[in-house]
């Protein structure tokens, strides 16, 4: 499947007028986000292990992006920015009830405009994000394991400084209890992992989560 489009996004309420305060402020000249983009995917099917693989490009005009200085953040137009990558799925499913499934994608980018940045790669966009996943599915008991990847983040939109990459483990198992009632469990950051997602906010380590999903 070989798949082109144009991209246009305008500033959400948020980015141009978030109230001023001591640590964001909205942009109320901001500029609406243009582009192209592409894509060319490969679905198989016929083979042991099925996948699909797409390759993809993106140029943005005017990328809006929140940036911090000094302690505040703003979103901002950062300029042109160019965005190639690849993105791999499969997914099999053994003794009608094991369903193994992984993804990985590759993402390169550069900012285009003139001056410091030019050539750099966009900030908090990691250059590599995967998936691998173990689904037990025998009513009435459904359990999942899931383990996630992110690769380096820069922080700023010079490059000089990152986030590490980090591992998540996630586990999930449910109970259907008749017809309308799905008791559930759910544990994150098994591993204990300590990353952030943005410099300064660490996030939580290990939780347990209990409900239960009904419906009518």
């Amino acid at each position: 499947m070989l798949d082109g489009y144009r991209m246009c996004l305008f500033p959400d309420m948020n980015q141009l007028y978030w109230s001023d305060t001591g640590y964001a402020s909205g942009n109320a000249d901001l500029k609406p986000e243009d582009g192209w983009g592409g894509e060319c995917t490969v679905d198989v099917r016929q083979v042991p292990v099925p996948f699909s693989v797409s390759v993809f490009s993106n140029y943005y005009f005017n990328k809006i992006q929140w940036q911090s200085s000094d302690g505040k953040w703003k979103p901002v137009n950062v300029a042109s920015a160019f965005y190639i990558g690849c993105d791999i799925n499969a997914e099999v499913t053994l003794f009608s009830c094991l369903t193994l499934k992984g993804s990985w994608e590759y993402l390169y980018n550069r900012l285009l405009a003139e001056g410091s940045t030019y050539g750099k790669m966009i900030m908090y966009t990691p250059d590599n994000v995967g998936s691998f996943s173990v689904t037990y599915d025998r009513k009435p008991v459904t359990a999942s394991v899931e383990v996630q990847y992110v690769g380096n983040r820069y922080t700023d939109n010079t490059n000089l400084y990152f986030l590490e990459p980090y591992v998540l483990l996630n586990a999930v198992v449910s109970v259907q209890a008749g017809n309308y009632v799905t008791p559930y469990i759910r544990m994150d950051n098994l591993l204990n992992s300590d990353y952030e997602s943005v410099p300064d906010y660490p996030m939580p380590g290990i939780s347990l989560e209990c409900g239960v999903k009904a419906r009518w």
